[in-house]
């Protein structure tokens, strides 16, 4: 069964389990980085949100077992899981005066999203673009982000100047930004954070005489972790680094979420390889998602810019 008979079957199994108070429609959402996801949406019509599952997944797990009373059943346990108890409120985003106390900017890639540009406000940044997002929360369906789209700035009435001043102010009181040693993230990664936790200690600057020579890289990102790679546009954030480190250095894009600072000098004329590096792991590591950019940044400290290198 290929994914498009895969999607049929879940939207009339899982219409079927509902009954007729429900409605599930098929759905394709671009993601970001262009990305494709396929899902159902599933509407109840006494209320105005209705959650989409996506079912990318849950194919890869048919293909592996091919047990569909199993996925349908995941299926609809994740419904019931996100599905709030009645209708929530929106009309607060009809609203600028209201929006602008929470409204936050995050960076993505512009090439890599030339077809979400046309219908968004962004401001051009080397290779990359500056967008802007509502952080939304509720108590049952949890955390989540509203993208700004240029139908909402024509409602409001606004210019992209102003989503900028309100949205600098914002995110880094919002998501202050962060930094860990690499060699931290690493035990994290392999399984020894639980050990390490006490040792580890998320600071807004990194103290570098303490860092290992061995792995002379630092990792910024925010506190939520999420979107982390918009710290390096907090003003005067670099230029503190610099000169704690007391040269220029090397930015790595390790995805949307944040960027490893790499302090070897030396490492100048073998700029092509960290380039191979980067390419590599946000092709066989990386979620496309995730992926920010392919190039190499550098923070010249005598100049207090950020640029492609």
């Amino acid at each position: 069964m290929n994914k498009d008979s895969f999607i049929d079957f879940i939207c009339c199994n899982v219409k079927e389990r509902l009954g007729e108070t429900y409605s599930v429609k098929k759905q394709s959402v671009r993601k970001n980085n262009n990305v494709m996801r396929h899902g159902i949406m599933i509407s109840d019509r006494d209320k105005n949100i209705a959650p989409t599952i996506y079912l990318d997944q849950f194919y890869d797990t048919y293909k592996k077992n091919q047990d569909m009373e199993g996925i349908v059943e995941d299926i609809l346990a994740a419904f019931w899981r996100g599905n709030p108890s009645k209708s929530i409120d929106m009309d607060f985003f009809t609203d600028f005066s209201i929006v602008k106390e929470k409204l936050c900017y995050r960076l993505i890639n512009a090439k890599k999203n030339q077809e979400l540009l046309n219908e968004i406000p962004y401001l051009p940044f080397l290779d990359l673009a500056i967008c802007f997002f509502y952080p939304f929360e509720h108590r049952e369906i949890g955390e989540g982000s509203i993208l700004v789209r240029n139908s909402h700035l024509e409602h409001w009435g606004v210019k992209i100047k102003d989503l900028w001043e309100t949205a600098e102010k914002n995110t880094k009181l919002l998501y202050p930004a962060e930094c860990c040693p690499m060699e931290d993230m690493l035990f994290e990664l392999v399984g020894h954070g639980a050990q390490r936790e006490t040792e580890r200690h998320w600071k807004e600057l990194p103290d570098f005489e303490n860092y290992p020579p061995e792995v002379p890289m630092t990792v910024l990102t925010n506190s939520k972790r999420i979107f982390g790679s918009s710290v390096i546009l907090y003003k005067g954030y670099l230029e503190r680094i610099a000169d704690r480190l007391g040269q220029s250095f090397f930015i790595l894009p390790s995805s949307i979420h944040e960027w490893i600072i790499y302090m070897r000098q030396e490492e100048e004329e073998n700029a092509e390889n960290i380039r191979q590096i980067i390419r590599e792991v946000n092709s066989t590591q990386l979620d496309p998602q995730e992926v920010l950019s392919d190039n190499l940044y550098y923070y010249d400290r005598s100049e207090q810019t950020i640029k492609l290198y």
